[in-house]
């Protein structure tokens, strides 16, 4: 199994169970996202590794993915939302009412203009801007979705203006780092002075050498993905925000040319989002999903991840066995030059009925 398979823990699968199949059908390494959950689960699922890595005996490494300087929107229930329908978003004050929906982007300080496109939940819903105020921003939606709960707001073109690392994500980081986390995922990573600076905060750790995995998710990062690439010791190219910030149809060309740089520069790199995201309601994947392990992995990929297909899908399991299922014959395919260059239909169906 050369390619690892990452699965994100969420509340579907916070179990020892649940995770023990996962590994059982092929994964190995987990990512526990700090933007979704809080300490006291970080704590229960440290607590079922450690069991399960002496009952199973291995070794299963532990990802702390950190927030970062993320934007979303808050302080809602679930919603279905159809097109048309109108939604104000504010800024969030010390004094909040609990109908109104905050961000926590002071959108008096970002120069947002009429017209704008907005998008949510790595873009499954989109608006755009109809009214502006000091305080807030009116979206006219321009597609039916259900709006869950925290979700992620971009508004491609502006520059955030927040701090790479909130109290709270500091908080995260000296969490992971002295309770045996194997390694920190940084989101929204602009430069390598973000890293560097993360790096002093560990030497006051129990784990001052703590591996970090730099997420590729903004333009900036790539504009400077040397020093990036130089200052960071393993890396995600995170294509769901990835795909936000930059057109769409740059995404497949950008997971290229990173996996390439990494390869070049000796760096494990990691791909993320949607790799099986029809998963999350059906038990196969779709011939696209397919199609996109099998060339993530000819890419040079060394892990795969899976993320809300294993965190709030109905199949985590079954997820898992696919995407370990395509890998595994992928690599077996690339192993046999002969059979792989000269297309041998023949035998490609008689040896995979």
């Amino acid at each position: 199994m050369a390619t690892n398979i990452i699965v994100t823990i969420g509340k579907k699968t916070l179990n020892k169970n649940i995770i023990k199949q996962m590994i059982e059908a092929g994964s190995n390494i987990i990512r526990f996202n700090f933007s979704h959950a809080n300490h006291k689960d970080a704590l229960s699922l440290l607590q079922i590794i450690k069991d399960l890595e002496k009952d199973m005996q291995i070794k299963i490494p532990l990802i702390g993915d950190i927030s970062g300087p993320e934007v979303r929107i808050f302080n809602y229930s679930e919603k279905t939302l159809s097109k048309g329908d109108q939604i104000v978003i504010y800024s969030a004050s010390n004094e909040m009412s609990s109908d109104i929906i905050y961000t926590n982007l002071n959108l008096a300080l970002h120069k947002i203009s009429l017209g704008q496109i907005v998008r949510f939940m790595d873009g499954q819903l989109e608006g755009i801007v109809k009214n502006i105020t000091e305080k807030s921003i009116s979206v006219d939606l321009l597609n039916n979705a259900i709006l869950r709960e925290n979700a992620h707001l971009s508004i491609p073109g502006i520059e955030y203006q927040l701090d790479f690392l909130s109290e709270k994500d500091k908080n995260d980081i000296l969490f992971c780092a002295n309770n045996q986390f194997d390694s920190i995922a940084l989101s929204f990573i602009k430069s390598h002075e973000e890293i560097l600076s993360v790096k002093e905060l560990l030497k006051t750790t129990l784990q001052p050498n703590l591996p970090i995995v730099a997420k590729f998710e903004l333009i900036h990062a790539i504009h400077n993905v040397n020093k990036i690439l130089q200052t960071a010791d393993a890396f995600f190219v995170a294509r769901g925000d990835l795909g936000l910030e930059t057109d769409l149809v740059q995404v497949p060309i950008f997971q290229k040319y990173l996996i390439q740089l990494c390869k070049d520069a000796g760096k494990p790199v990691y791909i993320a989002t949607q790799m099986a995201e029809s998963m999350q309601n059906n038990p196969i994947p779709t011939r696209a999903e397919i199609s996109d392990i099998a060339n993530a992995y000819f890419d040079g990929a060394d892990a795969l991840t899976l993320s809300g297909e294993t965190a709030i899908g109905n199949y985590p399991i079954e997820a898992v066995h696919w995407m370990r299922k395509i890998l595994n014959y992928s690599e077996e395919i690339s192993n046999n030059q002969s059979l792989f260059n000269s297309y041998h239909l023949d035998k490609l169906y008689k040896k995979h009925p």
